[in-house]
C-alpha cells in the first residue's frame, strides 16, 4: 500500500514527509521521526496520519511545548513543567486538545496546582497546600474521554464549598445526607441511585445518588483518609438540587439559606410520601479514627422514589419544626416537637375563625352599624372568643381547617388510613367513621400533650397515661402523621 507524499505535504504544511529505504521520514521544526513501513496496512496508515495530525497541531498551536516522539506508540510532551506521555494510537487529536485545555485552565485558576495523568486512568491535581491530591477519573466509554473530566475539574474550582456541608453554584446545590443515626461512609455497600426519571420543567428537580466527584475532592484534599484512595471507592450519598434560580429567580450563592429551606422541603416530602427519614449532615473528618465506629441504616427505599421534583415550598416555620422533630430520639419531647407544628398556627386559625364569625354578624339582616347595642354585641362576641377559646379549642380549629378540610367523609377516611390504624391501636377509635369526631381527636392529642408537658405525678392527666407509656411510639407516629397533613394542606391566611 503506497502513500502520496506530495498530497500529504500539502495537508501538513509544517511537516516534511518522505520515504527512504522502506521508512517514512517525518521532519518537523523541533525534530524528526522515522517510521518503518516494511508491511504497511490500513491500521498503520491510520496511526501515521493520527501521529502527523498531532505533530502538526502541536507545532502550529503550542510552540512553547517541548515534545519527543520515542516511537509510534509514545509521545512525551513537556508542558507547564509537567510531562505527559500519550499513545497516538489510542489518543485522538480532540482528546489531546481537551487535555491541553485542562492543563491551561488549571494553570489559569492556580499556578500552584500541577496536573498529572496517572496510568492513563485518571487525572490528578497536586498542590503543596493540600494534604492529598484531587483525582478525576477518565471516561473511556465516552468518545471524548476527557469531556466529563474537564467538567468535574471546572466544578472543583468554580463551585463554592462550605466546610463539607454544602457545595453550590448559582443553580446547583449538593448536600451530604445521612439516614438514621449514622452512616458508615467508608464501607457503605448499598448502591443508591435515585435519579431523575421525569424532568419537571416547572418544579425544582432533585436526585439522591453518589456524591459528585468534584464535591468529593473538595471535601478531602485537606484530609489524609488513606483508605479512600480515589473517588471510585467512595460511597457517599448526597442530595443534588437543580433549577433553583429559574424557579425562584434567586442567586443561590447569595441566598444559601433558601437552598437549605428547599432541601428541608425535599426531605419532608421523602418522609411524608415515602416514609424515608433522611437528615442533612456534613462530610466527616476521616482522620479521626473514632468515626470508624459509626454504622449505616438501609437506604434501599430511596431507589423506589418515583418523583424527583417539588412544585411548591411548604411553610418555612412548619417545615423547620417538623424537620427538627423528625430527627429526635423517641421521647415525650419528640411528641411535643411535632405538636409545635400544629401549635405554630393556633392564633392564625383562631383569628381566621373569629373574623369569619364577625363577617357573619356584619352581614346579617338585623345588624346596624349605627346601633350601639349591635356594635356592643359584636365586641362582646370577640371578647368571649379571646377569653374562652383555649388551646384545646384552637387545636380543634386547626384540625377542622387543615386536617379534615373540605374533603368528603369517604375521601377523609381513605386518605387517613394510617391515622385510623394508630388510633385503633391506642384504643381511641372503634370504627373508621369515628375519625370525623375531631373533638375526640383533639382531646386525644391535647391530653397526651399535657401528659408530656407536666411532671407533677399527681396531675390527673399524668395518672391517666401512666399505664399507657408503652404506646409512646404510637402517639409520636400519630402526631407526626397529622402534622404532615397540616403542612401539606396549610396555606397562609
Amino acid at each position: 500500500m503506497s502513500l502520496n507524499f506530495d498530497k500529504i505535504n500539502e495537508m501538513y504544511t509544517n511537516l516534511n514527509v518522505s520515504e527512504k529505504s522502506g521508512q517514512i521520514l517525518i521532519n518537523y521544526k523541533k525534530g524528526k521521526f522515522t517510521y518503518n513501513i516494511s508491511e504497511l496496512n490500513v491500521e498503520d496508515i491510520d496511526a501515521i496520519f493520527n501521529l502527523m495530525e498531532i505533530i502538526e497541531f502541536l507545532v502550529v498551536n503550542y510552540r512553547e511545548i517541548e515534545f519527543v516522539i520515542h516511537d509510534e506508540d509514545c509521545i512525551l510532551i513537556n508542558f507547564n513543567e509537567n510531562h505527559y506521555e500519550i499513545n497516538p494510537s489510542d489518543w485522538s487529536l480532540d482528546e489531546l486538545k481537551q487535555l491541553l485545555n485542562i492543563v491551561e485552565y488549571v494553570k489559569y485558576k492556580s499556578t500552584k496546582v500541577k496536573v498529572n495523568i496517572k496510568y492513563e486512568t485518571y487525572i490528578s491535581l497536586s498542590c503543596e497546600e493540600w494534604t492529598r491530591d484531587a483525582t478525576f477519573g477518565i471516561d473511556f466509554n465516552n468518545d471524548n474521554r476527557f469531556l466529563e473530566t474537564f467538567r468535574n475539574i471546572r466544578s472543583f474550582f468554580e463551585l463554592a464549598n462550605v466546610e463539607g456541608e454544602v457545595c453550590f453554584s448559582n443553580n446547583y446545590v449538593e448536600f451530604p445526607i445521612i439516614s438514621g443515626e449514622t452512616i458508615d461512609w467508608y464501607d457503605f455497600n448499598l448502591e443508591v441511585n435515585s435519579n431523575i426519571k421525569n424532568y419537571h420543567t416547572k418544579g425544582i428537580n432533585y436526585e439522591i445518588s453518589k456524591i459528585s466527584e468534584f464535591f468529593w475532592n473538595k471535601s478531602l484534599i485537606h484530609q489524609k483518609a488513606e483508605y479512600l484512595e480515589n473517588y471510585e471507592k467512595s460511597q457517599f450519598i448526597t442530595l443534588k438540587v437543580f433549577d433553583i434560580e429559574q424557579q425562584y429567580n434567586i442567586n443561590t450563592v447569595n441566598n444559601l439559606e433558601k437552598a437549605f429551606e428547599i432541601a428541608k422541603n425535599i426531605l419532608f416530602k421523602l418522609s411524608h410520601q415515602y416514609d424515608i427519614i433522611i437528615d442533612l449532615t456534613s462530610i466527616p473528618n476521616f482522620d479521626d479514627e473514632s468515626y470508624l465506629d459509626d454504622h449505616y441504616n438501609n437506604l434501599e427505599n430511596l431507589n423506589k422514589v418515583d418523583e424527583h421534583f417539588i412544585l411548591k415550598l411548604y411553610d418555612y416555620d412548619l417545615v423547620n419544626y417538623y424537620h427538627r422533630a423528625n430527627h429526635m430520639e423517641n421521647s415525650q419531647f419528640k411528641f411535643l416537637a411535632f405538636y409545635q407544628v400544629l401549635e405554630c398556627i393556633f392564633d392564625e386559625v383562631h383569628l381566621s375563625a373569629t373574623v369569619q364569625d364577625i363577617k357573619q354578624v356584619l352581614n346579617s339582616d338585623w345588624f346596624s352599624k349605627q346601633d350601639d347595642n349591635d356594635i356592643t354585641q359584636l365586641i362582646d362576641l370577640v371578647n368571649i372568643y379571646n377569653k374562652k377559646r383555649n388551646d384545646k379549642d384552637k387545636l380543634k380549629l386547626v384540625l377542622e381547617k387543615y386536617f379534615k378540610g373540605e374533603a368528603n367523609d369517604k375521601a377523609f377516611y381513605i386518605s387517613n388510613k394510617s391515622v385510623i390504624e394508630i388510633l385503633k391501636k391506642i384504643n381511641k377509635l372503634n370504627k373508621d367513621q369515628d375519625l370525623k369526631d375531631l373533638q375526640k381527636l383533639s382531646e386525644t392529642i391535647y391530653d397526651f400533650r399535657c401528659y408530656s408537658t407536666h411532671s407533677n405525678r399527681e396531675f390527673p392527666i399524668k395518672k391517666k397515661f401512666v399505664k399507657e407509656n408503652d404506646d409512646l411510639v404510637l402517639y409520636i407516629e400519630l402526631i407526626k402523621k397529622i402534622s404532615e397533613k397540616i403542612i401539606v394542606n396549610y396555606y397562609k391566611i
